[in-house]
């Protein structure tokens, strides 16, 4: 089996686009409703409903790219090496003392569901690296470690990269 090297940066992809495309829609669409049609109680809940839905993934995005936009994850398996870069700081762990690796994906409710989920590597030094899917679509599992996939409906990163 050949062993493939990993590099995980921030890249601006289809999904962002798509998220955002859908919040900004969502929230003009609740601005046109309420600028068009005269105001009525169904109509307040009705674009306000569109506004939150609306503000969900643009807030979503700017979170994960506030997470993620620094951030350089290197994982070369030929010499066992996990680097993390961020700010211009760079540190170094062995392949071996990733200690776990926890994937948090959104849960999709009905129709809804956009495009969130990062894995949080945890090394024995108590230190851990998040990466988002702003910043790959596949995330590296080490061999012998079973990740622990857990989803959620609001996939918020609580703590970043404590490197």
């Amino acid at each position: 089996m050949d062993k493939v090297n990993h590099h995980y940066e921030y890249k601006f992809g289809f999904g962002q686009f798509f998220n955002l495309l859908i919040g900004f829609g969502l929230l003009g669409s609740s601005m046109f409703l309420l600028i068009r049609f005269p105001v009525d109680n169904t109509l307040i809940v009705v674009a306000s409903f569109l506004a939150i839905v609306g503000l969900i993934p643009i807030c979503l995005t700017a979170h994960y790219l506030r997470r993620s936009l620094y951030l350089q994850v290197r994982i070369d398996q030929d010499n066992g090496i996990f680097e993390i870069t961020r700010d211009g700081r760079r540190q170094i762990w062995k392949l071996n003392d990733v200690r776990s690796v926890d994937i948090e994906e959104q849960k999709q409710i009905g129709l809804l569901g956009f495009d969130f989920d990062f894995a949080k590597y945890t090394f024995t030094d108590g230190t851990y690296c998040i990466v988002t899917n702003m910043m790959t679509s596949e995330y590296f599992i080490p061999a012998g470690l079973h990740p622990t996939i857990k989803q959620t409906i609001f996939p918020v990163i609580w703590r970043g990269t404590n490197v």
